[in-house]
C-alpha cells in the first residue's frame, strides 16, 4: 500500500466503548475502526494505482454511512526501513527508522519495542559496541514479522476488484512457508520464540480465522488425535476463562477507574 486517508465519526458513549478495533478489506485495500474514549478513528489504506483519492473517499463514506466531503488526513508513503536502526552512536526509533503501513497499530508497537530493546542493550554497548549488530539483527526480525501478519491480511479470497484479483505482492519467505501448517491449525510457538516480536501465533490465528483461511477437515482431524486427557485440560481452562468473564466490567467502566486512579 502507498497511500491512507483518515477521518473521525462519533462515539455513543451510552452504548459503551468496545474493546478492541476492527479491519474490514474494502475495494483496495483495508479500513480500520478504532474506538478512543471520545470518537471513532477510521482510515482507509489503500494502493493509488486502482483507486484514486476522491474515489477512495466515496467508497469510504458508504462504508462509514457517513457524508464526509473532507478527510483529516491524506498521506502518500513509501514503506520500507532503514539498513541500520543502531548506526555508531544514532539510534533511530520510530517513524524515523521504517514505516510498513497504517494496519493494526503496528508503528505505535514497533516505537515500544524498539525504545525498550534500547533499554536493555545500552548497558551492554557501553562496554561493547558489537552489541548495536545485535540490537540491529533484532529490530530487522522484529520488523520482519511484522511484515508477515500485515501481509497475511492481504490473503483474502476477495475477487471482486481489480486489486483483489491482482493481488501485487510478493509473499515473504515466512508466509510462503508456513501457510500450509498454520492453514491445518499448527501454529507452533516455537516460529514465535524471538524475544521482540509483536505477533505472535494467537495473532496470527485471529487473521486465519477471520479471513477463513483455516481448513476445517484438517482441524478435525487434530483434535481427534489429541489425547483426551489434553482436551480435558482445553474444556477445563475454558470454563475457568468463562467463569471470570462473567464478573468482567464492562469495557467504558474500566477506562473510567484508570482515569480515577
Amino acid at each position: 500500500m502507498n497511500q491512507a486517508i483518515t477521518l473521525s465519526t462519533d462515539l455513543d458513549l451510552d452504548k459503551g466503548i468496545e474493546p478492541y478495533t476492527k479491519a474490514t478489506a474494502l475495494s483496495s485495500g483495508w479500513a480500520w475502526k478504532i474506538p478512543t474514549q471520545t470518537r471513532y478513528g477510521n482510515g482507509y489504506v489503500f494502493c493509488n494505482d486502482y483507486i484514486s483519492s476522491d474515489e477512495a473517499l466515496n467508497e469510504f463514506n458508504k462504508h462509514l454511512e457517513t457524508n464526509v466531503e473532507k478527510v483529516a488526513k491524506d498521506i502518500k508513503f513509501e514503506a520500507g526501513r532503514l539498513d541500520k536502526f543502531w548506526n555508531k552512536n544514532c539510534v533511530s526509533i520510530g517513524l524515523s527508522s521504517g514505516f510498513i503501513e497504517p494496519l493494526e497499530a503496528q508503528s505505535i508497537g514497533f516505537s515500544i519495542i524498539q525504545a525498550f530493546s534500547l533499554v536493555n542493550y545500552f548497558k551492554a554497548w557501553l562496554i561493547n559496541p558489537l552489541a548495536s549488530e545485535k540490537y540491529n539483527q533484532e529490530m530487522i526480525d522484529s520488523f520482519n514479522n511484522t511484515v508477515d501478519y500485515i501481509q497475511l491480511h492481504y490473503f483474502s479470497k476477495r475477487k471482486d476488484s481489480k486489486f483483489w484479483k491482482d493481488k501485487p505482492y510478493e509473499i515473504t519467505p515466512f508466509n510462503k512457508e508456513t501457510f500450509k501448517y498454520f492453514s491445518k491449525g499448527n501454529f507452533s510457538r516455537i516460529f514465535f520464540s524471538k524475544d521482540y516480536f509483536m505477533f505472535r501465533s494467537q495473532n496470527f490465528y485471529q487473521v486465519y480465522y477471520g479471513l477463513d483461511l483455516l481448513d476445517k477437515k484438517s482441524i478435525k482431524k487434530l483434535i481427534d488425535n489429541t489425547p483426551i486427557e489434553k482436551l480435558d485440560y482445553f474444556e477445563n481452562s475454558y470454563k475457568n476463562v468463562m467463569k471470570y468473564n462473567s464478573k468482567i466490567i464492562k469495557h467504558l467502566d474500566y477506562l473510567n477507574l484508570l482515569k480515577l486512579n
